[in-house]
């Protein structure tokens, strides 16, 4: 809080009380009419303190003010708690579908004697083919 000025301003002395609620800004150094009395000569020589009762009820209007948002939050961190549950239960399910199974090795045994069966018989084919146009 401001107290009083410097010495050689004694001219024209103002003393400003602030609102504990407002923000300490540089625009709040300037004084109303409504907000702040003038002070005499006689009075500059003493500073200007605001009673010790101000501070202490400005203290304690802060503190419920500022318990109030603890609670909400406390109760914010509770409610994601069974998000992270329900969650952990859907992750079980994904396992349980069944994996694509490869053929079996008769499966891949079946198709090599097959090809294996074509292409001989295109070979015996084309032999017979010849051996007709020789004779």
């Amino acid at each position: 809080m401001k107290t009083t000025r410097r010495d050689h301003d004694v001219e024209n002395i103002t003393v400003s009380i602030r609102d504990p609620m407002k923000s300490n800004s540089k625009d709040d150094d300037t004084p109303t009419s409504s907000s702040t009395p003038t002070v005499s000569k006689a009075q500059h020589q003493y500073p200007a303190r605001p009673p010790p009762t101000s501070t202490t009820s400005t203290t304690t209007t802060t503190t419920p003010s500022t318990t109030t948002p603890t609670t909400t939050t406390t109760t914010s961190s509770t409610t994601t708690t069974p998000t992270t549950t329900t969650t952990t239960t859907q992750t079980p399910p994904p396992p349980a579908l069944p994996l694509p199974q490869l053929p079996s090795v008769s499966v891949h045994i079946s198709f090599v004697m097959t090809s294996l069966l074509l292409i001989l018989n295109t070979v015996l084919l084309r032999v017979r083919m010849n051996a007709i146009e020789v004779f």
